[in-house]
């Protein structure tokens, strides 16, 4: 199967469109994730890093401590990967990114 690294033009920022368009049939788990995500106050902050040459999605957890201080952790770093054409890939992606964050917390 052949893996290959998407979203690596510096001058294409990630939108929903070129993500759906990497992740074709497992955009659905994609999204399903990010919903989870934003339940549990996790943002995905997208750069492009040059030394890695592609886009990466930092999963960050902001807060504000008793005093006002404002505070944010990294969770996850996210690439898109195209995983070559095994027409069960997708299925098995929907259970691998469809899982319950509640454990985290």
């Amino acid at each position: 199967m052949d893996e290959q690294q998407l979203l690596r033009d510096p001058g294409v920022e990630p939108t929903n469109e070129t993500i759906a368009e990497g992740l074709g049939a497992s955009y659905g788990a994609y999204v399903k994730f990010i919903e989870g995500l934003e339940k549990h106050d996790i943002q995905v902050d997208w750069r492009y890093y040059n030394d890695g040459k592609a886009w990466l999605g930092k999963g960050l957890y902001k807060w504000v401590t008793t005093r006002g201080t404002q505070k944010e952790a990294t969770v996850f770093w996210l690439s898109i990967w195209e995983m070559g054409h095994d027409p069960g890939y997708a299925k098995r992606s929907d259970r691998l990114l469809a899982f319950d964050l509640g454990g985290f917390f």
